[in-house]
């Protein structure tokens, strides 16, 4: 969902994703599951969803996304798990960056 967010064509010839497992198969982050966009054999995202929130984020570029459709999917985690919204600030210290950016942008600043 979100790499169609951001205009990739996950469909076209080049672009795969694979699932991030570290050597003895775990997650790569605790409380994460992780796939990588790769562009002609180059990664070019890495797309984090936190397993509890649904929340989806790019831990190497410090990122968010908060496209409506995984707005939805945020919610429909949440009410499914029976858990509750984290901050960002609880999401950027679990995966290691000072703070995360929103993506797409909000116009209004909120």
């Amino acid at each position: 969902m979100a790499a169609r967010d951001e205009g990739y064509n996950v469909e076209a010839q080049g672009i795969y994703l694979d699932e991030l497992r570290t050597a003895n198969c775990r997650p790569p982050l605790p409380g994460y599951d992780s796939i990588a966009l790769y562009f002609n054999d180059h990664p070019v995202r890495t797309y984090s969803i936190r397993v509890d929130t649904g929340d989806v984020l790019d831990e190497n570029a410090c990122v968010v996304f908060r496209y409506p459709n995984l707005i939805k999917f945020r919610n429909e985690t949440l009410k499914g798990a029976g858990t509750k919204p984290v901050s960002l600030e609880t999401m950027a210290a679990e995966v290691g960056c000072e703070k995360l950016e929103v993506l797409p942008h909000d116009p209004t600043g909120e």
